[in-house]
């Protein structure tokens, strides 16, 4: 949900204008020239290409959704199938991890630590303060 809440901590910075009753354009105020984006419910798309890429609502399909009050909504509907609990077990489903139990386990002698060579000059040294320090 982190990438929803950057999404929407910003949506008091756009204002909504309605075109239809299944879509808007969304105007951000920060930016110059203004950018416009249209928001289309029915397909759950926006022309910024975030919901494309990830699944997730745009900041300018969340100020729609808040200009528009749309009580009937919910918002995980929003949301990609791809984050939903049942298509998470199904990528999953037929995975299996076997860990090795202890005594199965070898020691490898290839990898060994690395060679302790002796610095060439004087070692450092912390001198001792003096009183006045």
């Amino acid at each position: 949900m982190a990438k929803y809440d950057e999404q929407a901590k910003d949506i008091s910075y756009y204002v909504v204008t309605s075109s239809s009753e299944d879509a808007c354009y969304v105007i951000s105020k920060r930016s110059f020239p203004r950018l416009l984006r249209r928001v289309t419910f029915s397909k759950n798309e926006c022309t910024c290409g975030y919901m494309d890429q990830f699944g997730i609502p745009c900041r300018h399909f969340i100020a729609a959704l808040a200009e528009y009050e749309r009580e009937d909504d919910t918002l995980t509907q929003y949301f990609h199938d791809y984050y939903t609990v049942a298509k998470y077990s199904e990528a999953f489903e037929g995975a299996q991890i076997r860990l090795p139990l202890e005594h199965e386990l070898k020691r490898d002698k290839s990898c060994l630590p690395p060679l302790v060579v002796k610095r060439t000059g004087r070692r450092k040294q912390k001198r001792i303060r003096s009183n006045g320090e």
